[in-house]
């Protein structure tokens, strides 16, 4: 008998979204820095365009560093705990049931 075939799927199916060799994820975070070292270096500095050029650079390299492929784990660090979670240390007791009489005197 011969190898089973497999059929062709679609070689994009759980790709990462990308425009050309940008992530797509990071397109928006690289936006911002880009347009944050622009402002501060062109209308606060005034400094010609080889340091705005590499200063967007090394912003979105040390950004690329950070997230990497997985940018949750590191994004996921700046999300406050919710206040309302501790631990607790009580015996589980079932609560009790009231009979259906007692529900039928609550009411009126």
């Amino acid at each position: 008998m011969s190898e089973p075939q497999f059929r062709q799927i679609n070689p994009l199916l759980g790709a990462r979204p990308s425009f050309g060799p940008i992530p797509a994820d990071l397109l928006l975070p690289w936006s911002a820095i880009a347009l944050v070292v622009l402002i501060l270096t062109k209308g606060v500095v005034n400094v010609g365009w080889e340091w705005t050029i590499g200063l967007t650079l090394w912003g979105c390299g040390t950004w690329w560093i950070l997230t990497g492929s997985r940018p949750y784990r590191f994004l996921s660090k700046f999300l406050p705990v919710p206040n309302r979670w501790s631990r607790g240390h009580i015996r589980y007791r079932p609560m009790p049931r009231r009979s259906r009489r007692n529900d039928y005197l609550d009411m009126n």
